[in-house]
């Protein structure tokens, strides 16, 4: 794939996949179009949670979009029910992995990743919350600032904290929906 063809396709597929998948495919979208160590700057720094937004139209997208930098965008679609942990905090899952080859594919995910917690409670979006980011985001750089921030004090407590471990989410599961 050529850069251009990148910035066009990667939009699209994103669009269309769950978000345990987008992440393979930003790996794959990157080693595609030989951006892999931008890839990983842009990632590990730069963003910290700038230029995150919810909007409620295309011409709201839009116009956000219109006030960024060139550059790629993700868009992804916000999930009208989503599975909410104890005391209706929404979550993501952060899944490492590897991609040692693209043809054919061989991915090799690390086993244990982290769960990370909104700090408000969920309600779906209106008007009046859209811009609540603590209640909507997971993202930790948003998140840390809050006051229901709870910071993970001891390894060995994988059920507290706005960060968990993928173990315990994966035990947590199991129990509530075997």
């Amino acid at each position: 794939l050529k850069a251009d063809v990148a910035a066009v396709v990667a939009p699209v597929f994103l669009l269309l996949l769950p978000i345990a998948t987008v992440v393979i495919v930003i790996v794959l979208v990157a080693v595609a179009v030989k951006l892999w160590d931008r890839a990983l700057k842009a990632a590990a720094v730069e963003d910290q949670g700038d230029g995150i937004f919810l909007v409620r139209s295309v011409a709201d997208l839009q116009r956000h979009v219109a006030r960024l930098k060139d550059g790629p965008v993700v868009v992804q679609e916000y999930i009208r029910r989503p599975l909410l942990l104890g005391g209706g905090l929404k979550f993501d899952l952060r899944l490492y992995v590897l991609v040692t080859a693209c043809s054919p594919l061989r991915v090799y995910m690390f086993h244990n990743g982290l769960v990370r917690l909104c700090t408000k409670a969920y309600e779906a979006p209106d008007a009046s919350n859209l811009g609540d980011h603590c209640m909507h985001l997971t993202n930790y750089a948003i998140n840390k600032h809050s006051e229901n921030f709870v910071p993970n004090e001891f390894a060995e407590e994988q059920d507290a904290g706005s960060k968990r471990s993928l173990a315990w989410f994966m035990e947590w599961f199991a129990e509530r929906h075997g």
